[in-house]
């Protein structure tokens, strides 16, 4: 039956009900998440995924990504034998990761009050959004507001934008002083390419709500995903040692752990997508709704 829906089908039944929660502040609009299916949607996710997804992006980009993960480890190894909070450890370093990729910098910061609030309403923003709301049941309610939610989720998404938007306009700025363009291939990052395409009639509010969504869903399911396999290894320690095991025996332990050891692991891979079966980030697909009989 899922297959029939979602693969068989899947251009029937590609149609979103948009909840009021991400109506606030009219989000819903350029959302690459929550948009129609149509020409706005295949042009975004035809950018996302050629140009930051594709199997030769994420290869190229595997440096950007290490920087923050030893900087985590470091940050582990200094706080030994104290309590880590595992979810906003690995959400920060996941959002550092993916930053580096579009943005060619670390949006998370502790000495950064801007950062800090940016880091904090996304993941106020998550946690709004999954919060059951009576709008959703009973359309009407939608004006009355009556649990703050639009009002809540609109300062924190204007809190967002504040921060991606002064971001966005350094860029900006820069790019004018070098003439609009980057001469070299492997100076470009996603946002460059992303101005670059402002003529294929995509906008700056477009440019910021892609952006947003991207740094969101690549950074909080990371952290709920590592956070529960760490909550299954304590209750399996069988399992820990098994992955351990693995591990010492392609790696070794006289070096770290590198993206192109992970083919060569394939116990681990079969517990991570145990816990993704087991604990989904997402156990509710975003609505569909069908468009046409």
């Amino acid at each position: 039956m899922a297959k029939e829906f979602l693969k068989t089908h899947d251009q029937i039944f590609s149609g979103r009900s948009v909840i009021q929660a991400v109506k606030a502040d009219s989000h819903h609009k350029t959302s690459v998440v929550w948009s129609q299916y149509g020409s706005y949607w295949r042009k975004l996710r035809r950018i996302s995924t050629t140009e930051l997804m594709s199997a030769k992006k994420v290869q190229a980009l595997q440096h950007l990504r290490r920087e923050p993960l030893l900087q985590m480890i470091q940050l582990l190894f200094e706080g030994k034998g104290k309590s880590v909070n595992i979810f906003h450890t690995i959400l920060h370093t996941a959002l550092n990761m993916m930053s580096n990729m579009m943005l060619s910098t670390k949006v998370f910061d502790t000495e950064n009050p801007d950062s800090v609030e940016f880091t904090n309403a996304l993941t106020s923003w998550v946690k709004l959004v999954e919060k059951p709301n009576f709008a959703d049941f009973f359309p009407w309610l939608g004006l009355l507001d009556l649990q703050g939610v639009s009002r809540e989720l609109t300062a924190y998404l204007r809190r967002a934008h504040k921060f991606l938007d002064a971001f966005i306009s350094n860029r900006l700025e820069t790019r004018s002083r070098e003439g609009g363009r980057r001469d070299r291939e492997a100076e470009k990052d996603f946002l460059d390419i992303l101005l670059e395409l402002r003529a294929d009639d995509l906008t700056l509010i477009d440019i910021r709500a892609l952006l947003m969504e991207l740094l969101m869903a690549g950074s909080d399911t990371t952290g709920a995903t590592v956070e529960w396999a760490m909550a299954e290894f304590i209750h399996r320690p069988h399992i820990m040692k098994l992955v351990q095991a693995e591990v010492d025996q392609v790696v070794g332990r006289n070096r770290r752990v590198e993206e192109s050891d992970i083919d060569s692991l394939p116990y681990l891979h079969a517990v991570v997508k145990e816990v993704l079966r087991l604990h989904p980030p997402g156990p509710l697909l975003i609505p569909h709704r069908a468009d046409s009989s």
